[in-house]
């Protein structure tokens, strides 16, 4: 099972550490010079005045402008401590690896840690894709930004990204957590084919039965279900082989989830996992 998951706007910048190794990167022989591509496309957009309104930054993160000139300088901490927004925080990752505990210690068994990090990846609009525990400085890119020279972030990633994805995720279970922009950055292919639940988030009102799809709720679903069964798999208690019956019970016993619907797979593999709220 792969869990992926959007960034977060919502990062606490780290004001100590080492600097950036773009080499030490998930996919680092790789995506090296792609990465540096968007850097050089993105420092020529912070020199201008228009800076903010050319990259949708508002005032409050306005800051974030200095950070993208500094991004190879400045002091990076794990992708995981960097985003603190609603989607992480209800992940509780960190919580997870503090209380997880090995109940036969006399065999060999996956480290937590080890879990977090080949099991789950994160989009990012400057840095592709990246593991939990990839060294990161603060910065500001959303993958629907459209950047001088590359273009939109998704379409530049969503060429570099589809060769490597299709390869690595073929024939696994994908837990498909990111938003729109994010997705736009790979989707599978009937030529490679995986099991793919889209993660949506849905209403139902308790007086008409109706449903509706919800935005404001949504990412912190997302995260409570990321959160679940990364803790279902740190404590043993789901095997590295899951099948998609045991993410729709996972999900069924969610706080707050009063149903779960899976649709039809397309041709790709995708299907749309459903997670209906009362509230």
């Amino acid at each position: 099972m792969i869990i992926l998951l959007p960034p977060s706007s919502g990062k606490t910048a780290p004001t100590s550490g080492p600097s950036l190794d773009l080499s030490s990167l998930l996919f680092g022989s790789e995506l090296t010079s792609c990465r540096e591509e968007l850097i050089k496309d993105l420092h020529q957009v912070c020199s201008h005045a228009n800076a903010a309104q050319m990259l949708k930054i508002g005032p409050n993160t306005v800051g974030d402008i200095a950070d993208n000139l500094d991004v190879y300088e400045a002091p990076t901490t794990t992708a995981l401590n960097l985003y603190t927004g609603v989607l992480f925080e209800a992940a509780k990752f960190n919580q997870t690896l503090e209380n997880a505990t090995l109940e036969n210690t006399q065999k060999t068994v996956t480290l937590p840690a080890d879990i977090l990090n080949s099991e789950i990846m994160i989009f990012s609009g400057l840095w592709g894709v990246v593991r939990p525990h990839d060294l990161l400085p603060n910065y500001r890119l959303s993958a629907s930004i459209k950047l001088p020279t590359v273009g939109t972030v998704a379409t530049y990633w969503k060429k570099q990204l589809n060769p490597l994805l299709n390869a690595a995720l073929k024939d696994q279970i994908v837990v498909d957590c990111r938003s729109g922009e994010y997705r736009k950055m790979w989707t599978p292919s009937a030529r490679h084919p995986c099991e793919l639940l889209q993660v949506v988030v849905q209403r139902e009102d308790p007086g008409t039965g109706k449903r509706s799809v919800v935005s404001h709720n949504a990412k912190h679903m997302r995260g409570v279900l990321a959160g679940a069964l990364f803790e279902q798999r740190a404590n043993g208690k789901l095997s590295e082989e899951v099948s998609v019956s045991q993410i729709v019970e996972i999900a069924s016993n969610l706080p707050g989830i009063i149903d779960v619907d899976v649709s039809t797979a397309n041709a790709s593999g995708e299907a749309t996992l459903t997670l209906v709220t009362g509230r």
